[in-house]
This record gives structure tokens, sequence and C-alpha cells, in this order.
């Protein structure tokens, strides 16, 4: 998800469940009964085909399956004012404490609340919490030199705020993405250099808007350190797409990574830089 995720109601069958998007006041918002329906049946039958969307969205959620009946989707023990969105009826449903009754969405006033998400799922408060950002918010942008990173800011200033009014006293870690998107890949039609400028615009807006906040308890950690740009992807080796040229009739070919930029042979090190921080910095 990316940050707009957060900012948004999920509602629909493969639309994961976003929990940090809530209404205000003394509502909790549970997600949709057709995702949770979809939750209960891939975890019931994981072998099945399904599509990437399903189980994808789907799979983190499945321990959490037990809480919502197998065939309506609603929670099984609901509580006064907890709400869902009834996908049959194509309605928001408030429970009153008896019954579900149908509302609307503008009824309510909506916002990231990290401490209401803590409180619903009976979670502990963490106290670091790192944020570790992917490619998705800004690599295609069209155009490097006119990225506009006010409204990412300001989600960015406003999740910050939240998970500090909810853990005064916790650390928040911002972690720089990759700033290579590896190189050609003619597979999916990414203009690579361009996406690499990209990625290197959004971290100098990190450091440069975020930097030196400490005393904030604010700490920027850089996870795209670790990514190598040419040994952290995975390669073709079809010839249609490695020739050096079309027409080229030698042995040679070029690399040419397979997929989207996904650093999948660096995965296992993205992590160091932030281990290496929670180490310093934990029980402090």
């Amino acid at each position: 998800m990316d940050i707009g995720g957060y900012f948004n109601v999920t509602n629909q069958r493969t639309q994961a469940y976003n929990g940090f998007w809530q209404p205000e006041g003394k509502y909790r918002y549970w997600g949709a009964t057709a995702f949770w329906n979809l939750v209960k049946e891939v975890s019931s039958d994981p072998e099945r085909k399904w599509s990437f969307g399903e189980k994808y969205n789907s799979s983190r959620y499945h321990p959490h399956a037990v809480l919502f009946d197998a065939t309506t989707g609603y929670k099984i023990n609901p509580a006064k004012n907890d709400l869902m969105y009834d996908n049959a009826l194509e309605s928001y449903m408030l429970y009153n404490g008896s019954k579900w009754k149908k509302v609307a969405y503008q009824d309510f006033v909506w916002d990231f609340d990290y401490s209401k998400y803590l409180s619903m799922w009976n979670l502990e408060s963490p106290e670091i919490l790192a944020e570790f950002l992917g490619l998705n918010d800004f690599r295609s942008a069209l155009d490097p030199t006119a990225i506009d990173f006010s409204e990412w800011n300001a989600r960015m200033e406003k999740v910050m705020a939240s998970y500090h009014k909810a853990v005064p006293s916790g650390r928040f870690v911002l972690m720089i993405p990759s700033s290579s998107c590896g190189i050609l890949d003619n597979v999916a039609g990414d203009f690579t250099t361009k996406h690499n400028a990209c990625m290197w615009e959004l971290r100098r807006n990190i450091i440069e808007k975020f930097d030196h906040r400490e005393d904030e308890n604010i700490h920027i950690v850089d996870g795209g350190i670790a990514i190598d740009n040419l040994n952290g992807t995975w390669f073709r080796a079809d010839p249609t797409y490695t020739l050096p040229y079309s027409g080229y009739k030698g042995d040679g070919r070029i690399a040419v990574q397979f997929g989207n930029p996904h650093p999948f042979p660096n995965y296992p090190t993205m992590g160091v830089s932030l281990a290496a921080f929670i180490q310093k910095y934990r029980h402090q």
C-alpha cells in the first residue's frame, strides 16, 4: 500500500483492509463484508487457483478470519458503534448495540488514526515504528524535475503526528527507499533512467524535509543503500529481450531485469540499516 492508501476507506472485495482510516469519535471501522468473506475462503482453501489480487490482498489477514462470519462477512461479536461496509447492500452498516443499521460514509468524519488502530486490534504500542517505503508513489512520475511532494509530505507529517499522539515517547523511522529501479526492462516497458531520477528526487525531498528532527523523535534511515543496482535484480535469458539490438547476429546479450523493479536478491539485506538503528535505540 502506498501512502495515499492510508488515507482512503477500503470497502471492496479485493481491497486489503486499511485499519488506519477511521471515523472520528467512538466509531470503529472494520472493513467490508466481501473482503472478510474472501479472507475466510482463501484461508480455508489456499491451494485453490486464486487470482493474484485475491491471494495477495487477503493473505496477511488470515489469522483474523475467525473474527468474522464465514457466510455474512460481519463481525461475529460486534460492539456498539462498530461500522462495516455491506457489499451486498452497497451500504455502510452501523451496529447500534442490538442490530446493524444502514448509514452513509458522509455521516462520519474520517481521518488517519493510529491510536484507534492499536486499540481495535489490541496491539502493544511499538517503541519504534518504521515506515518502510517502496517505489509505487513516485517512480512513474511524468517529469522527475517537476514532482509535487506537498501532499505526500503533509500526509507523512500526519502519520508521524498520529503515531506520536498514540506513543508520545516512540521513535518514528522514515526509511529512504531504493533510489534505483534496476536496469533496462524491456518487458514491463519501464524507462529505468527516468524512474531512477524520480526516486533520487524523492530521496532529496525526504532528506530536506525530515532530516535533523531527532529532537521530535523523527529519524531517517537509508533502506535503499543496501540495494545493488545490478546484482539486486532478477534477469531474463530470453533472447527476444536480451539481444543488444534488433537483427543482431552475434552471441552477445545484455542484462534485462525480470518484471518491475523488485530487488528480490537484496531483500535479505534491506533491513540491515534498520536493524542497526533498532540496536542503538531499543529501550533507551
